[in-house]
């Protein structure tokens, strides 16, 4: 919950290895980050790099967990992103997502 000590800045040194090592493999490499909102909570983020080294998705945890408090720190997300793997659609969720089957649905 330390928001502060471990969000991206604007150096966003997660993302710029994560980016690096997905064009060094050649590889699509998923992530995680937390980057500040507009609200100067966080966001929990998953990021998403193709071989390339490119940003592909950038989606926000869309529940946080209120009973840890994690809603006082973080700014849930407001959408579903989804992003084409080979012949596949993808829509990567963060942890306590996985509670709320109505985001699943809509992603389908």
């Amino acid at each position: 919950m330390e928001v502060a000590r471990i969000s991206e800045g604007e150096a966003r040194e997660t993302e710029n290895f994560l980016a690096q090592t997905a064009q060094e493999l050649g590889v699509y490499l998923l992530g995680g980050a937390v980057n500040l909102g507009a609200d100067g909570r966080g966001r929990n983020q998953s990021v998403v790099f193709s071989p390339e080294g490119k940003l592909l998705a950038r989606y926000s945890k869309m529940q946080p967990f209120s009973l840890g408090g994690e809603l006082q720190h973080y700014t849930p997300g407001d959408e579903i992103v989804m992003f084409n793997w080979q012949s596949c659609v993808v829509a990567p969720f963060i942890c306590y997502d996985l509670r709320f089957p109505e985001i699943f649905r809509a992603a389908v």
